[in-house]
């Protein structure tokens, strides 16, 4: 783990990395979201997807809650002191109301507790947060992950998010990799048609994140060995960074 003043981990149905110069938050995902497709499954819109979201929304939240002792225990296996952040236990991500009454339990980060991550910043330990929040009447709600990665970093003011995934990162129509993007060449590439699927929640993710105050966002290929720290600690880098 780098060594920065304290790491912040989300863990969830997604793999989204954020650091900042005191803290890092990382996010895993072992799940990816392709356009019209989860898994192996292909879908004709996303009509069918959100139908199919709204169906897994009660397992997610299950499922969430089983791997997030499994990623603290690994951290702890690394030598770093870890803690799991879940919504039953500690909840930090606070919930206003479901996104659509369509989709079931599943909403937006409306405020983060940041007492309750700045207490473990002070006592040097890893939260590992599952990406689930509740609201004031104690209904528990799934958050997509690139969301609550991209909230937490923004209300505890981080330097750097990186978002880990699958793929190397942004590629243009020619499908190489661009090594850096404006806010404004990204939108472009929405625009275009070049960014499609489930790579636009995640730069419109990069886009908030860099307007709330965090200097820099990267995407980068979770399946390249010792990817954070190519980011991080080299000049080289590990994927697509967005910049203001």
């Amino acid at each position: 783990w780098p060594s920065t003043e304290a790491t912040v981990v989300t863990a969830g149905l997604g793999i989204e990395h954020s650091q900042e110069k005191r803290r890092v938050i990382t996010h895993f995902k072992p799940e990816v979201t392709y356009q019209y497709r989860v898994d192996d499954k292909e879908y004709r819109n996303w009509g069918e997807y959100e139908y199919e979201l709204r169906q897994k929304a009660g397992k997610a939240l299950d499922y969430l809650n089983e791997i997030n002792p499994d990623l603290r225990d690994a951290i702890i296996n690394y030598g770093a002191n870890a803690e799991s952040v879940t919504v039953r236990k500690n909840n930090v991500i606070h919930i206003d109301k479901p996104i659509n009454e369509q989709l079931g339990f599943v909403g937006d980060p409306k405020k983060i507790d940041t007492k309750v991550l700045n207490n473990f910043f002070k006592q040097k330990i890893i939260p590992v947060i599952a990406p689930m929040g509740m609201d004031i009447k104690g209904q528990v709600y799934n958050v997509n992950a690139d969301t609550a990665a991209g909230t937490i970093a923004n209300q505890i003011k981080a330097e750097r998010l990186l978002l880990m995934t699958d793929v190397p990162g942004v590629n243009d129509k020619n499908g190489k990799l661009i090594s850096e993007l404006s806010i404004k060449q990204a939108l472009d590439l929405i625009d275009n048609r070049t960014i499609t699927g489930g790579m636009i929640p995640k730069i419109k993710t990069c886009i908030s994140a860099i307007e709330s105050g965090v200097n820099g966002v990267v995407i980068i290929d979770g399946r390249k060995p010792h990817a954070v720290l190519f980011e991080l600690f080299s000049n080289i880098g590990a994927g697509t960074l967005i910049v203001k």
